[in-house]
């Protein structure tokens, strides 16, 4: 689908405060370059504590203690190219309507040449946003930071749940292959098919993601980078729906973010799930989700771009070629 060709419509939004240095979207202002961050307030399969579906707004809400220059990047975030969509508007207990949704909202923005950065949300959410984005970017890959394999073919019935996400997402048309990093949570079946499968690194510490990041940058293949906050140790991150100890620091994480900065792997898409306010101990991991969030957004500016050659055919949904003259 060539820039332009999607649907005119934006998606059902609600308007939010936006995340620290972010404009405001406006309908009809282009995106064209932009990186867009986009929150999915969602989390009716969170099996153990829930209130993932408050993370997109604390994530946003905290950000303004935050300055908006990162000193491991030496870049700041800029109102020039970064906006904040809002919400999405999601039926609370409807799993395949919200996929769908938010399916269509990421291919939207894709389709007018922004590059999503999705807030959840419990981690189910990745799955319509890696749709689409593995239908814009076929050979896509997947590249995964978390506690838990979350590769079950069901869990408690349910074939859509934060924990059978990950199969979800592979099964996607246009995904070539998923990347786990840092898993040290799972039922045996789950570690066998990983190991099967190869590219599975349990217990890996982030020296593995930079790994990772180099040879996907040298591939030149595109990458969707999916962050579940459990991939750090409680102890950073305690206010998740699934905490599991043994993770990494927050500085670490960050340090492999850097170091994908500098390996530039071409990033079409990425998100940060399950951060649950509810449970967080004095707002501090969903301040940790804000600072993941601001290089998540730098990285994405500058790894982001499209390869030599690629079609640019609008400026965008506010472009007169967009809208037919």
């Amino acid at each position: 689908m060539s820039l332009g060709q999607g649907p005119k419509d934006p998606p059902n939004l609600r308007p939010v405060t936006p995340f620290l240095a972010a404009r405001e979207w406006t309908d009809g202002a282009s995106l064209d370059g932009q990186v867009v961050i986009v929150g999915a307030p969602f989390d009716a399969t969170t099996s153990f504590r829930p209130g993932t579906r408050f993370g997109p707004e604390r994530i946003r809400s905290v950000s303004y203690g935050l300055e908006t220059y990162s000193p491991l990047l030496d870049s700041h975030l800029s109102p020039d190219w970064l906006v904040d969509l809002g919400d999405l508007d999601l039926p609370l207990h409807d799993t395949s309507r919200t996929l769908a949704e938010i399916e269509q909202a990421v291919a939207w923005l894709l389709d007018w040449g922004g590059r999503p950065l999705l807030l959840g949300g419990e981690h189910t959410v990745s799955v319509g946003a890696i749709r689409a984005a593995a239908k814009r970017y076929p050979g896509l890959v997947i590249v995964q930071l978390d506690a838990h394999a979350d590769w079950r073919e069901e869990y408690l019935g349910d074939r859509y749940s934060h924990a059978t996400t990950l199969r979800r997402a592979a099964e996607a048309e246009g995904v070539s292959r998923v990347i786990q990093i840092g898993i040290r949570s799972g039922s045996q079946e789950e570690f066998a098919a990983g190991r099967q499968r190869g590219e599975f690194y349990p217990g890996a510490g982030v020296e593995t993601l930079v790994e990772v990041g180099e040879r996907l940058a040298r591939q030149g293949v595109p990458v969707y980078l999916t962050i579940d906050i459990d991939v750090l140790d409680p102890a950073f991150a305690p206010g998740t729906g699934t905490p599991e100890p043994g993770g990494w620091t927050s500085g670490q994480l960050l340090s492999g973010l850097t170091a994908w900065a500098r390996s530039r792997p071409f990033l079409v898409g990425a998100d940060l799930v399950e951060i649950s306010p509810p449970v967080d101990l004095a707002d501090v991991t969903s301040v940790v989700g804000a600072k993941i969030t601001r290089e998540l957004a730098l990285l994405l500016h500058r790894t982001g771009r499209r390869p030599e050659g690629a079609a640019r055919d609008c400026a965008g949904p506010g472009s007169s070629s967009a809208r037919g003259g």
